[in-house]
């Protein structure tokens, strides 16, 4: 699979002829898959080059900085899981006020058609594009028959009664309701992060953590302790992940994300670690002595543990 960066390669042209999925892709949720999939499975029946076609930064947090949409994926993660989908090509555009300013019909002309040779393009039931959202599935349909390329419009995807989307996805995790979240994403919501130096006082407490510096661009789960997986060096270690700020410690603490891998014993500083979310058991809490912390940490453990038999 081939990725392209507008900002790294602004003219580019492709001369075969290509089927488009068009969207955000903030996720990549079980409607988006289900996009994904079609479009896949549309251009080996049709001998057309797949390309994902979305935005290197999120559009609302372009035009909206003042309130910025937290991230539910990584670019890295996005193109991890489009190479697995079997897409060809994920072409990362610049979205910024020019291009929020072109007309409807210019982009399905100069970008879809001349740049992009479509013959096809697969999008969902509420996509919206150009000035002012003014362009819609009706539009692509209309201009489709006039520059010879077919539309494929995914329906919405419901998942238990609900309808898919990015906006349910991260209320559902800032709530810290991951398991119906993990439903709606068709795996474990997840988030990468680079192992810090913290204060040791977990190692010193004989329960040490890998700590990791939340990234403020990407959503973060409900603070509390929450049943997680943590993938290091391509090994899974069940794990229990505190999101919060260590009251029993001070209430002055910035919000870390601290992480207990069991069945681990060795020092991952600087290294990257993955940590799947698996359900919240607690919320956080403060402690009068360190005994009584380390207490309900076991039992944590331990109840973690037994989720995993």
């Amino acid at each position: 699979m081939a990725v392209y960066y507008e900002r790294k390669n602004p003219h580019h042209f492709s001369k075969q002829p290509g089927g488009l999925g068009l969207g955000n892709f903030d996720g990549l949720h079980k409607g988006h898959m289900r996009l994904v999939g079609t479009l896949t499975d549309a251009c080996k029946k049709r001998n057309l080059i797949s390309w994902i076609y979305t935005f290197e930064h999120h559009p609302s947090n372009v035009l909206e900085p003042e309130k910025p949409v937290p991230l539910i994926i990584t670019n890295e993660m996005k193109i991890e899981i489009l190479q697995a989908a079997c897409v060809d090509n994920i072409y990362f555009g610049v979205f910024d006020q020019a291009f929020a300013d072109i007309e409807p019909k210019s982009f399905i002309r100069d970008i879809l058609v001349k740049q992009f040779n479509a013959k096809l393009i697969v999008t969902g039931f509420n996509y919206f594009f150009g000035k002012e959202g003014k362009g819609n599935t009706d539009l692509l349909k209309e201009e489709g028959e006039r520059y010879g390329f077919d539309v494929i419009v995914i329906p919405p995807v419901i998942s238990k009664g609900e309808v898919v989307s990015s906006t349910s996805v991260r209320n559902l995790i800032s709530n810290g309701d991951i398991p119906k979240a993990n439903e709606m994403l068709g795996r474990c919501y997840s988030m990468t992060g680079i192992v810090t130096p913290g204060r040791r006082l977990g190692t010193d407490l004989g329960l040490p953590t890998a700590n990791i510096i939340p990234d403020q661009r990407y959503l973060l789960p409900q603070r509390g302790v929450y049943i997680t997986d943590t993938f290091y060096k391509g090994k899974k270690y069940r794990s229990v992940t505190n999101i919060g700020i260590k009251p029993t410690v001070s209430d002055d603490n910035p919000v870390t994300i601290e992480t207990h891998l069991t069945n681990f014993d060795g020092i991952m500083y600087d290294q990257e670690i993955i940590i799947e979310f698996k359900r919240k058991i607690r919320e956080e809490m403060r402690f009068n002595e360190y005994d009584q912390l380390v207490e309900q940490i076991k039992k944590d453990i331990a109840f973690a543990l037994k989720d995993d038999e």
